[in-house]
């Protein structure tokens, strides 16, 4: 039996369209079913007292929903947000979704005391979904989504459960900045949130030349013991580094540590992603300490009076050019020449007094490397 309070429910029979429209709110304290190929559209709120509620068409939203018995995921419909004002999901009790989509440029925000979990899609085409740490979008065993961008994504944390691999659609800020997950291995639920300042403390080990002080994520063990290959999305406009040759994921474990950075995908966005980890917390990118290069470093004083520097560095060193410059008190140093960085793996220069000897890199022509 079906029980709806303020509903007003049109069937289009006589076009034989198996749609259903409803005008204003609507209140479900009995049993509420959805079938195939049905649409419900309503244009006010939704009041959701019974777990006998089942969705396996299409369910359009312009107001809020208040959900406040727990509703198991019995259909395989969609749940579409499309209201032209900011709307707000009460999770009063949990609920559970086949499909979602998010289609409202004023967002959505979720609250309560309870997650959204979603099953199988989410579609985000326009509005961002504004979570936190109790009320989060959750993603549940294959579940996946589509279209996230700049002005559609999860503002604040999202978890996902299960083995599969998945990239969190997070942002914030008006980006949208993604982590992922690859090769979890056992049934754990992951938690990720997106940063769009810097991390409080930029204090790196001595294998790390600098931190990013612009963005960091946060991709954590809610549940489970799995370990996973941590992916983070990569933006040169971003994240401030101008060589990905050069850049490291980093965990900050008091101070920031460096993970190895296993691969590097492009499509359809900039990833770099570690090898597997099985400590999780804060993560950011890091530029790796320039390994000294010098593997040989003489100096020759010639019967001319001219000294002579000859050096060799590893073939795999990557130099724009070497710069060689003056002193002659040690302390203030004049450039007196340049060799390009294709002279390796042996250089040769001639001058006539204190010399420093330094390495320009290609990826930060103003840092320089001391020898």
């Amino acid at each position: 039996m079906r029980k709806y309070s303020w509903i007003l429910i049109i069937p289009l029979f006589f076009l034989q369209i198996n749609k259903t429209f409803s005008q204003i709110s609507l209140t479900n304290d009995g049993l509420m079913t959805i079938k195939d190929n049905q649409l419900v559209h309503v244009n006010g709120h939704i009041v959701n007292k019974s777990s006998l509620f089942s969705n396996s068409g299409d369910l359009r939203l312009t107001g809020n929903f208040w959900n406040e018995a727990t509703v198991n995921n019995t259909g395989n419909g969609i749940l579409r947000f499309v209201g032209g004002q900011a709307q707000t999901f009460f999770l009063i009790d949990s609920m559970e979704v086949f499909n979602l989509e998010i289609d409202n440029p004023s967002g959505l925000s979720l609250t309560g005391d309870f997650s959204l979990a979603i099953y199988n899609e989410t579609n985000f085409l326009d509005g961002l979904v504004t979570t936190n740490q109790t009320n989060l979008m959750a993603f549940q065993g294959d579940a996946t989504h589509f279209f996230a961008n700049d002005t559609s994504h999860v503002n604040g944390p999202a978890t996902k459960k299960g083995v599969s691999s998945f990239i969190f659609p997070i942002g914030k800020g008006g980006m949208y900045r993604p982590s992922g997950i690859e090769g979890v291995t056992d049934t754990t639920t992951f938690i990720s949130e997106y940063f769009n300042f810097n991390h409080f403390d930029l204090t790196a080990d001595e294998t790390i030349y600098r931190v990013s002080d612009e963005e960091y994520w946060n991709l954590d063990r809610k549940s489970g013991l799995g370990n996973t290959k941590v992916l983070l999305s990569y933006d040169e406009m971003i994240g401030g580094f101008n060589d990905i040759e050069d850049v490291s994921l980093g965990y900050f474990d008091n101070p920031w540590t460096r993970v190895e950075a296993a691969d590097i995908g492009t499509s359809p966005i900039f990833f770099v992603s570690s090898n597997l980890v099985s400590k999780f917390g804060d993560f950011t990118f890091v530029e790796n300490k320039l390994d000294q290069p010098a593997i040989s470093f003489e100096v020759f004083q010639r019967n001319d009076c001219a000294v002579e520097l000859n050096w060799i560095v590893p073939p795999e060193t990557r130099v724009e050019n070497f710069e060689i410059e003056l002193s002659f008190d040690s302390l203030t140093f004049t450039k007196v020449g340049e060799l390009p960085g294709d002279s390796l793996p042996y250089s040769s220069f001639e001058v006539l007094t204190y010399l420093d000897l330094s390495l320009i890199h290609i990826s930060e022509p103003t840092r320089r490397t001391p020898i």
